[in-house]
């Protein structure tokens, strides 16, 4: 026979640390899409073709890194959404067995 075993402590600080990870990169996002990608880079990128270019590769870049912060935070919610879902079907599995044993027994009294 095999039995299903679950710790709910560990599922809850799995829940926990994905709240933790997605709150910190949307922190992180905030700040990139403040710090990386400004209106303007104070390069002279209005008068110098170069430093527009070089403006162009900053922001390039720069969208790349706010896409995999995005990207990980998503990740992280689902991960979330994915773990409260596990919990929450082993909390009312458990709520069944336990009412199924209390009537065997209440049959058996």
């Amino acid at each position: 026979m095999t039995v299903l075993e679950l710790d709910r402590e560990a599922l809850t600080r799995c829940i926990d640390a994905c709240d933790t990870l997605a709150g910190d990169m949307e922190a992180l996002l905030v700040r990139a899409r403040t710090e990386l990608a400004p209106d303007n880079m104070g390069f002279g990128e209005g008068h110098l073709p170069s430093a527009a270019a070089l403006t162009e590769k900053i922001r390039v870049n720069a969208t790349a890194a706010i896409a995999t912060l995005d990207a990980n935070r998503t990740r992280a919610l689902d991960m979330r959404a994915e773990f409260a879902k596990a919990l929450a079907a082993y909390d009312e599995q458990e709520s069944m067995t336990a009412g199924s044993v209390a009537a065997v027994s209440a049959d058996i009294s």
